[in-house]
């Protein structure tokens, strides 16, 4: 029977607490959860520190589960990846088009690319465009002619991290730049002639 009474007690000090976040939340408030990531419009701020029970911090704010994000519509953003252009022997243009931040602000967002499909934000090949929702333009650098690349548009908010659609596109010579390499070519050319013809 205590048993049963000390639960009902923690369920309902549960609500309370949930209540009570809410209400911080709509009044512009800051509002402590576990989980990890923060606003940047300061209305609420999610700790690392998983697992502590919900409650009042000793700063006066209120640490509630982390589930609480998603209990209020939060979600992880929505976004497109744009289609690759300006394709030349080393880099190319990209972006994305973030049509919804999830209920929360994007404090980042680029593309992320390589060789391998699904690249994430772990890796190192990727842009930092900014913040907040609406289109943006990345350019795609440091790329091995011939290769395949695989690009993937991403934005983060409190949430977490989402990614757009997956566009493939493989790093060849432009027309331009053919002609310059035939060119370089006649000039190599025509100096070894000379200068053989100088020995001789």
């Amino acid at each position: 029977m205590n048993t049963i009474k000390i639960k009902f007690l923690e369920t309902l000090f549960l609500l309370l607490a949930c209540s009570s976040a809410l209400a911080q939340y709509q009044q512009g408030k800051t509002v402590v959860a576990t989980g990890g990531g923060s606003s940047t419009d300061g209305t609420y701020k999610m700790l690392s520190n998983v697992g502590e029970p919900s409650g009042t911090t000793s700063d006066g704010t209120l640490r509630i589960e982390s589930g609480f994000l998603s209990d209020m519509g939060l979600t992880i953003p929505n976004l497109s990846t744009n289609g690759v252009t300006n394709i030349l022997l080393t880099m190319a243009t990209s972006g994305g088009d973030i049509t919804d931040n999830g209920g929360a602000v994007v404090t980042a967002r680029g593309v992320v690319w390589n060789t391998s499909p699904g690249p994430t934000i772990a890796l190192s090949t990727k842009t930092t465009n900014g913040s907040g929702s609406g289109t943006f333009t990345s350019s795609i650098t440091g790329l091995s002619s011939n290769n395949t690349y695989y690009v993937r548009a991403y934005a983060t908010n409190s949430v977490g991290t989402a990614y757009g659609n997956e566009v493939s596109f493989t790093a060849i010579p432009t027309l331009p730049e053919w002609g310059l390499i035939a060119m370089l070519g006649l000039f190599a050319g025509f100096g070894g002639w000379f200068v053989f013809k100088k020995i001789v």
